[in-house]
């Protein structure tokens, strides 16, 4: 009786909250910290269709030519929190004192480019709030669609017990597939070790 009570607990717990290790600051010893999982919505194809839609329409607002392969990120000087004040600070000198700018560069394009860097990284602040959200709708859909192939399978190989020529086939594929991805994991664990 125990035992069924602590299986119906268990399966609550894992079908309503993720568990997540937390360390505790005294003594190294570890606890365990259950986070609620929110109930996922339903997007149509419809839904998503449109969001890409938005997503292009925003690409074609943002019609800036521009790509940097890794080396050109590295060798050019970037404009980060502890610069942007000096930044700041110089375009307003500039703006007093022009002729302190060479010929090719102007008090105009300084300061669009500036005003530019700022527009951008506030909307890099939302795209990079929405792309985190986007990662856990797909990782919390992900496991619960992973965890339901491992329920149906777990059912089938009962049923396949009893009445093993409906199942055979669906079976055969299912461990087959089952066992690769294993199979993948135990090989990446010898790699690792």
């Amino acid at each position: 009786m125990v035992r069924g009570l602590t299986s119906i607990f268990c399966s609550f717990i894992i079908e309503n909250y993720f568990i997540k290790p937390i360390n505790d600051k005294v003594g190294g010893a570890c606890e365990v910290k259950m986070i609620k999982k929110p109930p996922l919505k339903y997007l149509t194809k419809q839904d998503s269709d449109k969001i890409i839609q938005l997503i292009k329409r925003i690409d074609t607002i943002l019609s800036f030519d521009v790509t940097l392969n890794s080396n050109d990120i590295m060798s050019i000087n970037k404009l980060g929190r502890l610069s942007l004040d000096f930044t700041e600070c110089a375009l307003m000198y500039a703006k007093e004192h022009p002729s302190l700018l060479p010929s090719y560069i102007g008090v105009n394009e300084f300061n669009d480019n500036l005003e530019l860097m700022k527009e951008v990284t506030r909307i890099t602040g939302f795209v990079n709030i929405l792309s985190e959200k986007l990662r856990a709708i797909s990782v919390i859909a992900g496991s619960e669609a992973y965890r339901a192939a491992r329920v149906f399978y777990a059912n089938a190989k009962v049923a396949g017990k009893d009445n093993e020529d409906t199942m055979d086939v669906i079976l055969k594929n299912l461990e087959q597939r089952f066992i690769r991805k294993r199979k993948a994991k135990t090989q990446e664990a010898a790699v690792e070790a």
